[in-house]
């Protein structure tokens, strides 16, 4: 089969199969091609000529706003759809992990890969995760460092403390985990230490 196809998944303990049915029918009001069924423990949805939002609306009007959603990456083929559908249960996971309704894969595909390799990195996140749990305040001002472009003002702005304050957060969160989020390995290593730690 030719074209673009997108897969959505969602925990298939929030999906009796009365509720897939009534999925597929309320499908059937979307543009483009959409189905629905069940694999394993996941419900999925398969779409075509379809944008993500109606679908995520969909779900959640049947499933309810806390039935997380992981969404697939757009792909061609029989073989992406297929490929769409992995994108879409490792979003699925992050969705959960971070308890919000949905997460797209182009999004969080760096966290997503990472939760399959949990057990064998936990040496490298252990101190930062443990760190996070006791210090929320340090990790919140490394995460606003990383998400604010590195810049001590923009991080300041967002958390609504001054750039000093900043500044001795990743100072003290460097003392106390020994990455130091001033350096590019350091500061990706805390940041997907904190992103794959549950909220």
């Amino acid at each position: 089969m030719d074209g673009q196809f997108r897969a959505f998944c969602a925990a298939r303990a929030s999906w009796p199969r009365a509720e897939v049915d009534s999925l597929q029918r309320a499908a059937r009001r979307l543009p483009g091609v959409v189905h629905c069924g069940v694999r394993g423990d996941i419900a999925i949805v398969m779409v075509q000529g379809c944008a993500a939002e109606p679908v995520v609306r969909a779900v959640h009007a049947i499933g309810g706003e806390r039935s997380a959603v992981g969404i697939g990456l757009l792909r061609p083929g029989l073989g992406g759809a297929q490929l769409s559908i992995v994108d879409a249960e490792h979003a699925l996971r992050v969705a959960q992990l971070w308890d919000v309704p949905s997460a797209h894969f182009e999004d969080s595909w760096l966290t997503a890969t990472l939760l399959g390799s949990r057990p064998h990195l936990e040496p490298l996140f252990a101190d930062i995760q443990r760190v996070q749990r006791d210090h929320p305040d340090l990790a919140a001002a490394v995460l606003a460092f990383a998400d604010c472009g590195v810049s001590l003002s923009e991080a300041a702005k967002r958390l609504q403390v001054h750039p000093n304050t900043i500044s001795y957060r990743l100072t003290r969160w460097h003392d106390l985990t020994g990455a130091d989020p001033r350096t590019f390995a350091s500061l990706t290593r805390s940041v997907l230490g904190c992103r794959t730690e549950p909220r």
